[in-house]
């Protein structure tokens, strides 16, 4: 240890101070977050698509893909406060592939319970249950493994320097890490909103030896009281902004599927 002078400048070793935690620029802010959303954007409202989105790499890269003011920044480790989630579903009758993915779903869901749409060629568009549609179930897409309405969670967090949060998009591959930690939150009585949450990334190989990336959350440590109050302030503010256009969320683009494979039901058991 670095010897630091006393006030008798007698060279005696003294501990070292212990570094401040940096406080989150949105938290600051809660006092005139209303003022400045409003300033910005009108009456509008802030949707998936107006936020800075994180999507999961492909081929089994480890590191993200973060949009700053100065270009793009590549770290290894995703953290912030988790404010908001949704769970959308995407189906798209021709396929990723034939589609080419710029086309709207022929039926789709803003929280994975109820959809709307049609997933069938002379099928009137109508509200389905996502819970007994066959295109839900494993082993309904193509390969006869995944499924061919494509399961997501949509998880808007707040980060160290940014006043809005970003929309983190989870594909099927990383869904189950996901909710095992939001279930391992919940047994201790913690709220997602609660901790900050670290999303590390790592290089997985599904049976068909395709590489693909998965997100994997922990807890980097909880948020004291102050946080939590503020957390609680900054999201009564902006959840209304979110929900404003929220339907667009179930429409957030999926990967190909060489890209993204899909998990088996053995690969989900295991996990």
């Amino acid at each position: 240890m670095a010897k630091q002078k006393n006030g008798n400048g007698d060279g005696d070793n003294l501990p070292a101070k212990k570094k401040k935690k940096k406080e989150f620029l949105a938290l600051t802010q809660v006092d005139t977050l209303k003022e400045l959303v409003e300033m910005n954007i009108g009456g509008g409202t802030v949707s998936a698509f107006d936020l800075d989105r994180i999507q999961i790499p492909t081929g089994g890269l480890t590191v993200w893909t973060v949009p700053t003011l100065e270009g793009e920044d590549h770290p290894k480790t995703l953290d912030g406060i988790i404010i908001h989630m949704a769970d959308p579903r995407s189906y798209w009758a021709q396929g990723f592939d034939e589609s080419g993915g710029g086309t709207p779903p022929d039926c789709q869901s803003e929280d994975g319970v109820s959809g709307y749409g049609s997933r069938s060629e002379g099928e009137p568009e109508g509200h389905h249950s996502c819970a007994t549609c066959p295109l839900a179930q494993f082993g309904s897409d193509h390969r006869g493994r995944g499924q061919a309405c494509k399961a997501q969670k949509a998880i808007f967090m707040l980060r160290e320097d940014t006043l809005l949060p970003i929309c983190l998009v989870l594909p099927p591959t990383s869904l189950g890490f996901a909710k095992k930690y939001f279930m391992r939150l919940l047994s201790h009585n913690v709220m997602a909103s609660g901790v900050i949450t670290r999303w590390e990334l790592q290089k997985v190989q599904n049976p068909d030896g395709i590489n693909y990336s998965r997100a994997e959350p922990s807890s980097v440590r909880p948020l004291n009281k102050s946080e939590r109050e503020k957390v609680k302030a900054y999201t009564a503010t902006i959840l209304p902004y979110l929900e404003g256009k929220r339907q667009e969320v179930e429409a957030l683009p999926i990967p190909a599927t060489e890209e993204e494979p899909e998990e088996t039901v053995e690969e989900v058991e295991e996990e």
